[in-house]
């Protein structure tokens, strides 16, 4: 059976990879902190309920030396677990400049080595379409983990720049639900996104490493319907 590792397993699109990744029959490793969520509120239970069908495994991807990532590895391998293809979902809680180096490129550089170490076959980096037009520093530090990853030549690799809706486009239609306005910038033409579902894209991630057309490559990808502006979207 191939066996995945998934970083940043308790991420928005990370759970959604997981949960794809059992019901497609892969052996899935889910790489979760003790304490995960929002201020760290969730427990080890509640990640094991929510990553129900996946062997979890606790690590703080944050370190000095990359130690913790390695004993991931190792502890798999004393176990005869040999990691087959690796996606990383890990993602920086802040987009401030320690945080992105540390998380967006320094921790997925961590989990790709190690990959690489091992014999891995493939990376998949979940990173996002606003790289393109990189003005944030999470952008230059997932666009120089790219970087990195065009240099190698002893394992596969994709970088996923999805579309999505981010909480800036999210919030108004939040706010009207509740009985608010609705607020918008340039007449609502601002914005386009063509979003798509989580488990659309999380079957797209795990694509990946099964369609050799989708390997060795940047995809910027979106949902399959038209691009709608802010005003259309609270529509």
């Amino acid at each position: 059976d191939t066996v995945v590792l998934v970083g940043g397993a308790t991420g928005y699109i990370g759970r959604f990879v997981v949960k794809q990744l059992v019901a497609r029959g892969y052996k899935t490793y889910a790489m979760a902190r003790p304490k995960s969520g929002p201020g760290g509120a969730r427990s080890i239970e509640d990640t094991r309920k929510d990553l129900a069908g996946a062997e979890l495994v606790f690590c703080d991807p944050v370190d000095k030396d990359g130690a913790n990532i390695q004993r991931v590895y190792d502890e798999l391998n004393g176990k005869g677990v040999k990691v087959d293809a690796v996606i990383s979902c890990l993602a920086s809680r802040t987009g401030g400049v320690r945080d992105s180096w540390e998380v967006d490129y320094l921790a997925s550089k961590r989990l790709l080595d190690c990959a690489r170490a091992q014999g891995a076959a493939h990376f998949t980096l979940l990173g996002a379409i606003c790289v393109q037009k990189p003005l944030l520093e999470f952008h230059r530090a997932k666009l120089a983990l790219f970087e990195y990853m065009k240099t190698l030549d002893d394992i596969g690799w994709t970088d996923v720049r999805p579309t999505a809706y981010f909480k800036s486009l999210v919030a108004p239609i939040q706010i009207a639900r509740w009985g608010g306005a609705y607020s918008t910038f340039d007449g609502g033409a601002s914005n386009p996104n063509k979003a798509m579902a989580e488990e659309e894209l999380a079957d797209y991630i795990i694509d990946c490493f099964e369609k050799p057309e989708q390997q060795q490559r940047a995809l910027p990808i979106g949902g399959a319907r038209r691009a709608p502006g802010i005003k259309k979207q609270g529509g």
